[in-house]
């Protein structure tokens, strides 16, 4: 976590001329030496103020995903109702804006994705990761206490839940989102299927259902040959990336030098504002050593969670998988969007991190006293 966010910071650190100079994008040091400014510091960063809107982004993940892993074990298992139950009011809300249309007052913002099933967000695409997230927290829940679950009355109450998130990523028109959803559908499969083939053959149903019929689809399928304008937009960044390597131009620096760069014959009405593939605006704005720290991150989440997918713990095995598979969402839909770019899954992306951390362990009379334990689970239930 420090070193995510001494990242961007880093790259404000004022450097000496003969430094600053020799990046690549610094036209503007001859222009400094003809003024008699040529001996002036500059940093890393084209743009400094994106590099600080940068950290401060940073921030609400970053204290979430410590808070949670101070948090004793089963008070993180938890936390994963909560993510469950957000989904599942997003999922509902979602619906409802996608039956009732864009003149509906619950369609929250006056955007192109107005009438689809958005919940609070004004972007489709993040909607349905959050609901991506939500139904793999929902069934890894149900396999976790699946044996509290044995009431018919409990079993359709779970079914019923789950089917209603995965009706709200498909109210939400995205292509890769839906794609997303097969991931927690898979899950589902998997851990019914060793235990409850019938459970496991009526979820398949339900999901085909819902993915592959209904008025949903018909409307995705009649923009299923508008990929807007992102081939375009993929191109122009590449040429912009080669610019700026190996050290790239600076966190939050894409939009000044993407228009920049744009061809004429690919500019929109609309502003680019991202790259739409967040792999290729992170090697823009940090270049190799902001891909090679992302590499360790995404190493640190493989091979923990591989450990723990099959750990004696239930918990522990919960939270290793719960981690796993949504870093695996928002990597996959990191190729054609920029979800992490939006702090609300940024900050679920924490929680998911925090989960990871090694369970702290309160001794009496130890580190800890028992009012800080205290203190700690009355934060987990509040």
């Amino acid at each position: 976590m420090a070193a995510i966010v001494a990242f961007p910071l880093l790259q404000l650190v004022p450097l000496p001329p003969a430094l600053w100079s020799a990046l690549p994008r610094r036209e503007a040091a001859a222009a400094l030496a003809a003024v008699g400014a040529g001996d002036s510091w500059h940093p890393w960063s084209l743009l400094p103020d994106g590099g600080i809107a940068a950290v401060l982004a940073l921030i609400p993940a970053a204290v979430c995903a410590l808070f949670v892993s101070r948090l004793a074990i089963p008070d993180r298992v938890r936390l994963m109702v909560g993510m469950t139950a957000l989904g599942g009011i997003a999922a509902l809300t979602g619906i409802v804006q996608f039956i009732r249309g864009a003149d509906h007052p619950l369609s929250l913002y006056a955007d192109i994705h107005r009438g689809w099933g958005i919940g609070f967000f004004a972007n489709r695409n993040a909607q349905a990761d959050l609901i991506a997230v939500a139904l793999i927290a929902g069934v890894l829940l149900v396999d976790r206490y699946r044996e509290r679950l044995t009431s018919p009355a409990a079993g359709a109450a779970t079914g019923i839940g789950l089917l209603l998130l995965l009706a709200g990523g498909v109210a939400t028109g995205s292509r890769m989102g839906m794609a997303m959803l097969v991931i927690p559908v898979l899950l589902a499969l998997f851990l019914a299927g060793r235990r409850a083939p019938g459970l496991a053959a009526a979820l398949a149903a339900g999901a085909a259902v819902l993915l592959l019929g209904g008025t949903a689809l018909d409307r995705v399928t009649a923009r299923a040959g508008d990929a807007g304008n992102r081939a375009e937009i993929w191109g122009d960044s590449v040429f912009v990336a080669r610019q700026v390597a190996p050290f790239g131009a600076g966190m939050g620096s894409f939009v000044p030098l993407y228009a920049a760069a744009e061809r004429l014959d690919h500019v929109q009405p609309t502003i680019a504002n991202r790259a739409h593939n967040d792999w290729l605006e992170l090697a823009i704005e940090g270049g190799v050593p902001a891909l090679l720290l992302l590499a360790v991150l995404l190493a640190f989440v493989g091979i923990r969670a591989r450990r723990g997918w099959g750990d004696d713990d239930p918990d522990r095995r919960l939270l290793a998988r719960f981690a796993g598979l949504t870093m695996l969402v928002f990597a996959l839909h990191s190729t054609v969007d920029y979800p992490l770019r939006t702090l609300t899954l940024l900050t679920v992306a924490g929680l998911a991190l925090g989960g990871l951390a090694r369970g702290i362990a309160f001794a009496p009379g130890g580190p800890h006293s028992v009012a800080q334990e205290q203190g700690f689970r009355g934060l987990s239930h509040a």
